[in-house]
């Protein structure tokens, strides 16, 4: 596994340390995979144990959960040329279901400002900018 909590603390292994941004996960069984290794959509998600953000040094994490989810917000420069640029990541954002509403941990990916935000279906428009 890439975390380990003991008697000194917090350790991870060399691969969760070289990962400056994204997601992972642990599984039950204690396998670690991160968005580097693998696409969302081949997670065995009803295996996971843990899902994790990681923004440099910092950490979210998720638990105990039956249904997560994992979604990147970008965006493109305008261009008058018509010349296509890579798109930007805006935000990384990790999140989970409960009951009929949807969790999300939005971390921005410049500043690293995490913030958490309930998604309640029967209250559309009132999303924080």
């Amino acid at each position: 596994m890439g975390i380990n909590v003991g008697p000194a603390g917090l350790t991870m292994d060399d691969k969760l340390m070289n990962l400056v941004f994204g997601w992972f996960v642990v599984y039950n069984d204690g396998v670690l995979v991160t968005e580097e290794d693998i696409h969302w959509s081949k997670v065995r998600r009803g295996d996971i144990k843990v899902l994790d953000i990681k923004w440099k040094d910092r950490i979210w994490t998720i638990s105990g959960k039956s249904a997560y989810l994992q979604f990147k917000r970008g965006s493109v420069p305008f261009s008058t040329s018509g010349v296509c640029y890579d798109v930007n990541c805006e935000e990384r954002c990790i999140g989970y279901y409960e009951g009929n509403q949807k969790v999300v941990y939005r971390v921005n990916n410049r500043t690293g400002k995490m913030m958490p935000e309930v998604q309640d279906p029967n209250d559309r428009g009132n999303r924080p900018n």
